[in-house]
């Protein structure tokens, strides 16, 4: 589940770098309010949908 936030963050890393370097000012901006908080709402719900979906058992080992 933490990878999704990883990716993220690879993914701005690859496309921001490249600008930076660059020195394109107005890309970088666009691409930092783009790969800002939208994207992370966006990671943050497909880990809540990961988590929704998970193998975890809803009821504890029987006891004996």
């Amino acid at each position: 589940m933490t990878w999704v936030l990883v990716g993220l963050f690879a993914v701005r890393l690859v496309i921001m770098l490249p600008l930076y370097l660059a020195g394109e000012v107005a890309w970088l901006g666009i691409t930092k309010i783009a790969l800002g908080w939208p994207a992370y709402i966006v990671a943050i719900a497909i880990m809540g949908f990961m988590l929704s979906v998970g193998r975890t058992p809803v009821e504890g080992p029987e006891q004996a």
